[in-house]
This record gives C-alpha cells, structure tokens and sequence, in this order.
C-alpha cells in the first residue's frame, strides 16, 4: 500500500474515532459531515469561516478535472501521440539539467494554457515519465519539478482556478502576484538542483550528489596505495 494512502486513510479512520469518543457525536453525523460537509457555529465569524467547510461532494469537480484529464493523456498515449511528443522533447532534453527545466517549462505552459494545476501534472507526467528513465532520473524528480511549476506557479497565472481562489477567499486583486515570492523563488532551485546534482536521483534512487565525492575517495585510495 502506497505510504500516503496508509496516512490519510488512518488519519480519517483516527478523526472518526476521536469524534466519537470526544465530542459526542454519532458515527452517522460523521459520515454525514464528510460527505456534505460541515457548518460551525460557534459565533466567531473567523473561526466559523475557516471550520465550515464542504464534504466530499464540494471535491465533485476537483475529481471529475482529474478523472478526465487522465482519460485525456491515456488517450492521448495509447495513440502514440505522446510517444512523437516524448521524442520531440528527447532532441531537447538531452541531459539531466535540460530535461528539468524541459519539464518546469512544459508544466507551465499547460497551466496558462487551461488556468489548471491539475492537467499541468498530469498530462506533462504522462508524457515525460519513459524521458526520466531513459536518462536514468528518478521519477520523483519529475514529481517534484511538476509541483515546483504547475502546483507552485500556478498561483501567479491570473486566470488559473488558484489564482480566483486566492483573490475569492482574500478579497483582493492579482496585485500579489508579484509578492507571491515562492512562486519564483521555487522554480529556480529545481534548476539549481539540476545544475548541481544535489536534491537528485538516478533511476535506482542514487543520490547524483555523490558521485563527485565517491570518485574523489576513489583518487585518494588509488594515490595513497601508489
């Protein structure tokens, strides 16, 4: 079982019980408040605004974009539409350096072009997964770049859904987007990393920044034996 469902499936299990057992609700109430959501009434504006939230239901949209984007890009791949792309990108990406920043680069452009974080990680790890294991990167390196540009930048495209939630829920304008400072301060180090090798990791899960340090220990062994 995958460590994050293990998490939130024992965390949701945990939040039953501790409802139950403290707050004296039934276990009806529970399933019912997490499948429509709750409304707090505890007569603080702030705090009723942040504990009353939407169920299951309130994700119904989140979940259909997910569900079609992946029907998208598995069509798409089953085609072999992607597989010309991939080869494409490959004439690119032809190191470790050019394949992230091909990958931050592809994320954000299908971010502006919807305004969806969603199908900026989907279709972009659908295309690019087979390029990361030819190069012999490890895939949660392409996970990571994919939150780095398409969860990360997200926020400073102002027609993207998480730029209307942030101007919705603040009341402001797009005048943050300028001071949105992780958005681009995020991106930069992904490439760093890239550059450096620290923070990657071969298909094997090898540390890349250890190469440099394991050759120079294997010098130091060689010249003291001569």
């Amino acid at each position: 079982m995958e460590p994050s469902i293990l998490a939130m499936g024992s965390s949701a299990i945990v939040s039953v019980i501790v409802a139950v057992a403290t707050q004296g609700c039934s276990v009806s109430s529970v399933m019912e408040a997490a499948l429509s959501g709750y409304t707090s009434q505890t007569g603080v504006q702030m705090v009723d605004t942040i504990l009353t939230r939407g169920g299951i239901t309130s994700m119904a949209g989140t979940v259909a974009i997910i569900f079609f984007s992946s029907i998208m890009a598995g069509a798409l791949k089953s085609s072999g539409v992607l597989d010309l792309f991939v080869e494409l990108l490959l004439k690119i990406a032809k190191s470790t350096r050019s394949l992230v920043v091909t990958t931050l680069i592809f994320a954000w452009g299908i971010v502006m072009l919807t305004g969806n974080q969603m199908l900026g990680i989907i279709i972009p790890g659908k295309t690019m997964g087979d390029m990361y294991d030819r190069l012999d990167v490890d895939r949660k390196v392409l996970s990571r770049s994919l939150e780095d540009a398409a969860t990360i930048g997200s926020a400073i495209i102002p027609w993207s859904s998480a730029a209307a939630y942030i101007t919705g829920v603040l009341g402001i304008g797009i005048g943050y987007i300028p001071f949105a400072l992780l958005c681009y301060i995020v991106p930069v180090f992904s490439v760093l990393c890239a550059i450096t090798g620290f923070g990657m990791w071969n298909a094997k899960g090898k540390a890349m920044w250890k190469k440099g340090k394991e050759t120079s220990e294997k010098w130091n062994t060689a010249f003291q034996k001569k």
